[in-house]
């Protein structure tokens, strides 16, 4: 490089450089980008040799993962315990085409995987047959259900169109294919119930004894009654259709779950056939029917479904002008009442029922009016129908409800042997700003109570917990009592666990003050409390 020179004048202005200086300048340009060459040069080899050492960096990372595998705790879990987690992920949902495709899926990862997935049988146990499934294969259906060992099976069939025949295939199978446990019909109308009845005598003159159809326990018929109006005149209806279910069957629901069902068809339901009714001990039906009601002598499980519900729609026998029937259910012990939104049909139904051994209530979605109804009534359902002093039931749930505190504590008041009260996504409203659990602080409401569970509760509803130690305090005793476990459960201070959630909206609420929930633990812990608030379990 040349001799350096001054050029600092030339660089802080735009004067012209004299020629000396012009060649000067010159030459460093020269040399400078030279320079700059080396340097990119040297740059570009050491790019090649950082991806060089990246992809063997990547390479060793490979290496390193696959010997990770071989020592990995996966590898070594149970086929039995990696099938659990396969159920959890998938049950307890239907398999229908897509569901069926996650199973060979996890099949297909591995030899494990696949042995894990065979040993998990009740992902094997169901199918789900829509119409617009393409064919039914009866060699297929039946190998995905013979998979299931000895775990109870079902099927759940869509019918479509009224004009269209049952598939052959699906009337084979139900004849001659692997023995079910329940089986489930969606189906357009009682035309399409007929014609698969009909189908099925043909497969079972073909089938080996005993028949399929003829071992089912459980059935479900749901009746869509879509486009039903262009094919009513046309059928010719029989006095009822359904004798010709197996008499295997012990546990029957039937369902509208779409909409009323026409005129034409109410004389049938009203007539199912006795023996059939008398055999059941497990019932539920959409529309509370008094002939069908008084045959279920045997029921234990009821479920009366007021969907679509008029006072006209539940029956002759049950107008203002008429007296009203009595039903005696000596043996149910669970009775769950749906979509009570309606509350003339369901007050005519609950005060003919007679159910002295009743045990378990369930109101979902039911009005508040009912509530109020089944308060004033002193339980009309069960201690004024049953003819006993003091109300038989020890669970009760709320699901999907709304209703006032004030109201609930008059509803709970008719209840002196409940042991375990369920407010399931329900709303509960505080006009009087007094919460459920300020209530509860008094010991003559629901006296014997032991479990408490609030679950899911909705806007507005949030449980302020400032009452929760006098609760605890009023309902339990030490566990150094000396009374003893058994005189614990029986006594009016019996309170062991008191479950707390809410709704996604009303977990935004700032929780409670730590102090708060230290005095909630320690009392809990010496009176042997279970509380979990919002899963989160403080003793």
């Amino acid at each position: 490089m040349a001799q350096p020179r001054d050029l600092s004048h030339l660089f802080s202005s735009n004067d012209v450089p004299e020629p000396g200086e012009e060649s000067f300048v010159k030459l460093n340009i020269k040399n400078l980008l030279g320079k700059i060459f080396e340097v990119q040069q040297l740059e570009e080899d050491l790019l090649i040799q950082i991806s060089q050492a990246r992809a063997q960096l990547q390479a060793l990372k490979d290496d390193l993962r696959q010997y990770q595998r071989v020592v990995s705790s996966i590898r070594r879990m149970p086929a039995e315990i990696l099938g659990e987690i396969f159920k959890l992920s998938l049950l307890p949902q239907t398999m229908n085409v897509q569901g069926r495709s996650w199973i060979v899926t996890l099949c297909l990862v591995c030899k494990h995987w696949c042995l894990a997935a065979r040993l998990a049988r009740p992902l094997w146990s169901s199918a789900r047959i829509d119409v617009d499934t393409k064919g039914i294969s009866f060699d297929k259906v039946a190998a995905w259900l013979g998979r299931a060992g000895v775990t109870p099976r079902s099927i759940t069939y869509r019918a479509g169109d009224i004009e269209r025949l049952p598939d052959p295939q699906f009337a084979k199978l139900l004849a001659q294919g692997p023995h079910l446990d329940h089986l489930s019909l969606v189906l357009n109308s009682p035309l399409c119930f007929t014609r698969l009845l009909h189908s099925l005598e043909s497969f079972k003159a073909e089938a080996e004894k005993p028949f399929s159809w003829d071992l089912i326990r459980s059935m479900a018929v749901d009746f869509t009654f879509s486009g039903w109006g262009r094919y009513e005149r046309r059928w010719e209806q029989p006095p009822t259709i359904f004798h010709g279910i197996p008499r295997s069957v012990t546990s029957f629901q039937l369902q509208f779950s779409s909409q009323r069902p026409p005129q034409r068809f109410v004389h049938p339901i009203r007539h199912l056939p006795t023996e059939f009714l008398e055999r059941l001990n497990s019932f539920s039906v959409t529309y509370p029917i008094p002939y069908a009601l008084q045959h279920c002598v045997n029921v234990e499980f009821l479920t009366i479904d007021f969907y679509h519900a008029t006072s006209e729609w539940i029956g002759d026998s049950l107008t203002p002008r008429s007296p009203r029937p009595v039903v005696h259910f000596p043996h149910l012990h669970t009775l769950c009442l749906l979509h009570a939104t309606d509350f003339n049909p369901a007050k005519k139904v609950i005060q003919s029922l007679r159910t002295p051994s009743l045990t378990t209530l369930k109101i979902c979605d039911g009005a508040v009016e009912l509530c109020q109804e089944i308060s004033r009534l002193h339980q009309p359902s069960v201690s004024k129908l049953s003819q006993v002093e003091a109300c038989p039931v020890r669970h009760l749930i709320l699901d999907k409800t709304s209703c006032t505190t004030r109201t609930l504590r008059s509803v709970l008041l008719g209840f002196s042997l409940l042991t375990r009260l369920t407010l399931q996504s329900s709303s509960l409203y505080t006009p009087d700003f007094v919460g459920i659990l300020e209530y509860l602080q008094d010991t003559t409401l629901v006296p014997r109570l032991v479990t408490l569970e609030l679950l899911g509760l909705k806007h507005p509803t949030y449980i302020d917990l400032l009452p929760l130690p006098k609760v605890i305090e009023a309902r339990s005793q030490p566990e150094s009592s000396s009374h003893g476990e058994a005189a614990l459960r029986h006594s009016p201070g019996c309170l062991r666990k008191v479950i707390v959630t809410h709704s996604a909206f009303n977990r935004g609420r700032p929780p409670p003050n730590n102090a708060l929930l230290q005095e909630i633990r320690k009392l809990a812990k010496s009176r042997g409390v279970l509380i979990s608030v919002d899963s989160k379990l403080l003793c």
